[in-house]
């Protein structure tokens, strides 16, 4: 299983940054729920990277 921030830089560093550099947090949590992450989770993840 992924760990929450483990997974958004790695998903950031090699797809996003590519494409753009933004991803909004509903995108983000949309696509890593697909890997059994809670919404909840990686919105604590994303307010402590702020």
């Amino acid at each position: 299983m992924f760990r929450p921030r483990a997974a958004m830089l790695t998903l950031y560093g090699d797809y996003v940054l590519h494409k753009g550099g933004e991803i909004g947090i509903g995108s983000l949590v949309r696509l890593l729920s697909n890997f059994g992450l809670s919404e909840q989770a990686i919105r604590s993840a994303v307010s402590r990277m702020c």
